[in-house]
């Protein structure tokens, strides 16, 4: 199936390319996503048309884009996990608890998936400092840092706050 792309499409081709792609591909992927449509004469005509509109669009995706990469580069994302005191972490920071993060840092305002967030050594299983790449576009990467802070666990139900061993004698003679 030969289709005629309106935006750049990693590993396939430019705007304005058109490509034999396979139909699966073409109806579940790129159609859906109005990243291209079928190649008719029609089309292709009405595209030349078109295509300094599409241009400009591509433009402007990629300024805010580079923007968002600019802010992001070297930004310190904290993430506060439990943790044993040795720092193993009980459970594991993914992907997609850093993409939900990333997506509400106010300087952002555009949501980040998890499958743009590259984690060199898979999911942060102790405290301290990691490293992690945020893929906007092929061309546009951000290196950000992910400190994972050990949370502080009192392990007292009231909130940790006691004043005088008096104050819990107390608190147990009232419940019994």
């Amino acid at each position: 199936m030969k289709v005629i792309l309106l935006e750049d499409v990693p590993n396939l081709g430019k705007l304005g390319d058109v490509k034999k792609v396979r139909p699966g591909f073409a109806r579940n992927y790129l159609f859906q996503k109005g990243k291209a449509e079928l190649a008719s004469v029609a089309i292709q005509s009405a595209f030349k048309e078109r295509r300094a509109e599409l241009e400009k669009r591509q433009a402007t995706q990629r300024e805010t884009q580079q923007k968002i990469c600019d802010t992001l580069n070297g930004y310190t994302l904290q993430i506060p996990a439990r943790a044993s005191p040795d720092g193993k972490l009980y459970g594991s920071i993914t992907t997609s608890i850093i993409a939900t993060m990333l997506s509400k840092i106010p300087d952002i305002g555009v949501i980040i998936r998890r499958g743009q967030i590259i984690l060199s050594d898979g999911p942060l299983k102790t405290v301290g400092e990691h490293e992690a790449q945020v893929i906007l576009r092929a061309d546009l990467k951000a290196r950000i840092k992910i400190s994972v802070l050990a949370e502080v666990e009192t392990g007292i139900e009231n909130g940790g706050e006691i004043t005088s061993d008096k104050d819990i004698t107390k608190e147990r003679n009232d419940k019994i």
